[in-house]
């Protein structure tokens, strides 16, 4: 019987260290849990942020893609009247230029008259 006591005070030591280690490990994987589920706290803040920047960044590139948008419409608007301005001094030119030689060659055709005139003037003299 003794034998037996023996046995099963092995036996109950055995389990009561067994016991012990389980509880020691059991402890480790709650602290393993407590810091994860920290670290994933913090992860989730900074995934909540960076989604807040993204939004941020989204609304500001819409609003700078718009903006552009509006001074690509008006640069194309003033494109336009300073085409249109560029023809109609085009068109001033080639009139100026018309009107210049109209009047160059009525010029010499009184310069030719007034010669004529003169050297009849003179060879009746």
């Amino acid at each position: 019987a003794e034998g037996c006591l023996n046995t099963l005070e092995i036996e109950l030591e055995t389990a009561i260290a067994s016991n012990s280690q389980l509880s020691d490990q059991i402890a480790d994987l709650h602290s393993s849990i407590e810091d994860m589920t920290k670290q994933l706290r913090e992860k989730e803040i900074i995934l909540d942020e960076s989604e807040s920047t993204i939004a941020a960044l989204r609304d500001e590139i819409s609003s700078v893609t718009l903006q552009l948008s509006e001074e690509v419409a008006g640069l194309r608007i003033a494109k336009g009247a300073v085409e249109d301005q560029a023809t109609k001094a085009k068109e001033r030119v080639t009139t100026l230029e018309s009107e210049r030689k109209a009047e160059q060659l009525a010029a010499a055709e009184i310069l030719a008259e007034l010669k004529g005139r003169f050297n009849a003037a003179i060879e009746s003299n």
